[in-house]
């Protein structure tokens, strides 16, 4: 059985919005919201990677979940940083700029797992859920001498390539059948 976790990017800086992370949302910041959302979310780790310099700051917003520092400027390089601290075959990336994120939409994609793709995603909106992206394809990228764009996006590298296998699943999130109820209720659950 593969082993998935959760791993979201996190940084104080940013060129159009500096800080937006650290925003309220409500009696907490956009990043507490998120880590708290996301804790609900069954997976085999939670991780909160961020950059070498943001490191003392970000890490009392992380809580319970672990925190990797890495590169600012190579994200995909701190997702696989966290893939081998933790031994993830899985990551479901998330930005921590997505107030709106569902751990219902999350859990659904992390239970609709399917080894055979490098790269699955829920048909909705960005910010309502990540990207579930292998660790070796990832690894792949990495190797393979990828752009600014993909060390910065990580799945990039991998959806936008040919020679990995994707899917963009189109769940139906209404239901009308009993096997429609026990298929939403099995993969938005425990």
């Amino acid at each position: 059985m593969s082993k998935v976790g959760i791993v979201v990017q996190a940084r104080a800086a940013a060129d159009r919005l500096p800080g937006k992370v650290l925003l309220p949302w409500g009696r907490m910041t956009i990043l507490e919201h998120i880590i708290q959302t996301l804790t609900e979310v069954p997976a085999d780790e939670h991780i909160l990677a961020v950059p070498f310099k943001d490191e003392a700051l970000l890490r009392r917003y992380a809580g319970t979940w672990h925190l990797v520092a890495g590169d600012e400027q190579n994200v995909l390089s701190r997702f696989l940083r966290a893939a081998r601290a933790y031994e993830l075959d899985f990551i479901l990336r998330i930005c921590a700029d997505s107030p709106l994120i569902n751990a219902d939409m999350c859990t659904y994609l992390i239970n609709s797992l399917d080894e055979e793709y490098d790269f699955m995603r829920l048909d909705v909106p960005d910010g309502f859920c990540g990207g579930l992206v292998s660790v070796d394809a990832l690894s792949v990228v990495a190797t393979t001498h990828p752009t600014s764009e993909e060390r910065e996006h990580v799945t990039l590298g991998v959806y936008s390539r040919s020679d990995f296998k994707t899917i963009t699943i189109e769940p139906k999130w209404s239901i009308d059948t009993v096997e429609e109820y026990r298929d939403l209720w099995g993969k938005c659950r425990p």
